[in-house]
């Protein structure tokens, strides 16, 4: 912990808030974007919740006006922030959702995103950002069916979009230009619900959760393959995955899709202790030496 907050933009962040109450509409657009750009360039694993809990506040009443550029750049901070806390420490990740929580944004995302009145680009943002904040507690809770059946609107337009021709990176832009690419954010956040309890993982199977992951288990991108095979790894939850065990032979569709593994060696030059702010970066011991991977 003694090293957090050693990210040199965070002073940045209050002075930028503050302009977020100018009576300058210019002003605060300007602000709205280079908050974005900090968070965007933000070493999170270095970054404390509160220090963000001013700007979530703001964002709180930017929200209000969704039809406004003010609510849309507000709507696509909360899916950055929601997309980078995955290298944030544990601790401070329960800190940033109890923020949410403390100011009902949890709520005020999932009202917003079954407001009819809602644009599509702000509602696409918001699912994702439910997902991977993790707002939705109970398969009952009208909004959570409701992202489900969104989200696979979404991967059905993608598919048939990239279907056309082999995987183009180009046609599946980012997000955000720190963020995600198109596909594997819809991906992403249909996995991120198996993580929840059982009656999750039996709502995303009943929606073809493995049949999609068994689509994606040899993509060209690793990130797509690790969400593919937790998707398909509902096949073995003993009642869950009982239907399509019955009809499929797993072990030949591993054998089909997932490669053997390699063994290389990784060897590197330097052999100097790193700094603290480099072991953070890099997570391992805080020497580099030669290594045995497995890819």
């Amino acid at each position: 912990m003694n090293h957090l907050e050693h990210w040199k933009g965070k002073h940045c962040i209050p002075e930028l808030v503050a302009k977020l109450d100018s009576n300058d509409e210019s002003v605060k657009l300007k602000a709205l974007k280079k908050t974005m750009k900090k968070i965007g360039k933000a070493r999170m694993e270095c970054c404390r919740a509160k220090q963000f809990s001013g700007l979530l506040d703001k964002i709180n009443l930017l929200m209000i006006d969704l039809k406004s550029k003010k609510a849309e750049h507000a709507i696509a901070i909360l899916e950055l922030l929601s997309t980078k806390i995955t290298v944030m420490q544990d601790e401070e990740v329960d800190k940033l959702i109890n923020i949410f929580k403390a100011k009902e944004l949890d709520t005020i995302m999932k009202l917003t995103f079954l407001n009819k009145a809602t644009p599509e680009p702000l509602k696409e943002s918001l699912a994702y950002s439910i997902s991977a904040l993790g707002v939705i507690k109970y398969t009952y809770e009208s909004c959570f069916e409701s992202v489900i059946e969104f989200l696979l609107e979404k991967l059905k337009a993608m598919e048939e979009l990239l279907g056309k021709q082999p995987y183009n990176k180009e046609l599946d832009p980012k997000r955000s230009k720190y963020g995600f690419r198109t596909l594997a954010t819809i991906l992403n956040a249909l996995c991120i619900f198996t993580f929840e309890d059982y009656a999750f993982n039996q709502k995303i199977m009943n929606y073809g959760g493995i049949e999609i992951g068994l689509r994606y288990l040899n993509h060209k991108s690793t990130k797509i393959r690790v969400i593919a095979s937790t998707l398909f790894g509902l096949s073995c939850f003993k009642n869950i995955g009982f239907h399509f065990r019955k009809i499929n032979n797993c072990l030949d569709i591993l054998s089909i899709n997932i490669p053997p593994p390699l063994l290389i060696t990784v060897s590197s030059t330097q052999s100097d202790h790193n700094s603290p702010q480099m072991h953070l970066q890099h997570l391992h011991t805080g020497w580099t030496k030669p290594m045995l991977l497995l890819k």
